[in-house]
């Protein structure tokens, strides 16, 4: 599984990635977004506080993961959004695993890490 939580300005999100059954992120996204749709944490700006609350909410996940609790009990198929604006949280269902998924079918086509040209990652965040 992947406990998956992110923050950019006021808001965050986080999900559970393949987890008992859950959809993969390669499930939900099967494509990357272009490189120049994306926005970075510099670019951005990140507030402490937003990043936080998504933090507690990721290492409460894991702890659920790591006792096998029930799908239903975890976020996974479902995402949780932040809105630290007006502090507010909606979960909003995620698409089923896919059949055909590029990672987690029966027959992957991705098999190792891919760099996406011009995208974010850890090359482009500052130490």
């Amino acid at each position: 599984p992947l406990v998956s939580g992110s923050a950019l300005r006021l808001e965050g999100q986080l999900t559970v990635y393949n987890y008992e059954g859950g959809p993969c992120y390669r499930c939900v996204f099967p494509e990357p977004p272009p490189p120049e749709s994306v926005t970075d944490c510099s670019d951005g700006g990140v507030v402490g506080p937003v990043v936080g609350v998504i933090g507690s909410l990721q290492a409460m996940e894991v702890i659920k993961v790591a006792m096998r609790k029930p799908k239903e009990e975890v976020m996974s198929g479902r995402l949780l959004l932040y809105d630290a604006s007006c502090c507010t949280f909606r979960n909003i269902r995620l698409r089923a695993r896919r059949p055909d998924c590029a990672m987690c079918s029966e027959s992957p086509t991705i098999t190792a890490l891919q760099t996406v040209p011009g995208a974010a990652g850890p090359q482009s965040c500052p130490a």
